[in-house]
């Protein structure tokens, strides 16, 4: 019914790039294709339409021996007229509890992204032999199903959760919306 499968896919590509197409030098992403919008950070590097995936934005190296890039990702797919956001959020963890391997649930809840209902789920697992901790935001807007994703390595999440939460509220739907919501975002952001 829905590409599931594809969340997996995601999350395994964005475990290790090292080396991203290009740099990202603008604070907002617009893909007018898929007719979205998202605020990244100026340093972070970018990859738009990588194997199903929308955008997926990668942290710079924090030291020599960083290995992993702590990363946010939007993929975005047609889903059934049916399909409410209770449903969509519903299948969709089903399907993490299948594929990621040590799956742990960790929190869900509730938001509003820039005035459309959403649900959110924060787990922890292994993927590529790395422990991660993740954080999804599911989406639906006009029959197409949007999940934002910021993944970390388990011990580092802490400190990206608060960027992740941050970033996930500037995503905008829409080829031509003014973005009013930018002066909330902290200047280092922007």
């Amino acid at each position: 019914m829905l590409k599931s499968i594809l969340i997996l896919a995601s999350m395994i590509m964005m475990l290790n790039v090292d080396n991203p197409v290009y740099a990202n030098d603008k604070s907002r992403y617009y893909d007018q294709e898929k007719g979205f919008s998202i605020q990244l950070p100026k340093n972070w590097q970018v990859r738009a339409n990588f194997k199903g995936i929308a955008l997926i934005a990668f942290s710079p190296k924090e030291n020599k021996n960083d290995f992993f890039h702590e990363n946010i990702s939007v993929l975005t797919h047609e889903i059934p007229k049916k399909v409410g956001i209770e449903n969509y959020f519903y299948i969709n963890t089903q399907e993490l509890k299948r594929l990621v391997k040590n799956y742990k649930e960790i929190d869900r809840g509730k938001t509003t992204i820039n005035k459309i209902k959403s649900k959110w789920i924060v787990y922890q697992g292994t993927i590529a032999n790395r422990s991660v901790k993740i954080i999804q935001y599911f989406i639906i807007h006009n029959n197409h199903g949007y999940i934002i994703t910021g993944t970390a390595q388990v011990n580092s999440f802490p400190k990206y959760k608060s960027l992740f939460k941050q970033l996930s509220q500037t995503f905008m739907i829409g080829k031509e919306k003014k973005h009013d919501n930018l002066n909330q975002i902290p200047e280092w952001i922007r």
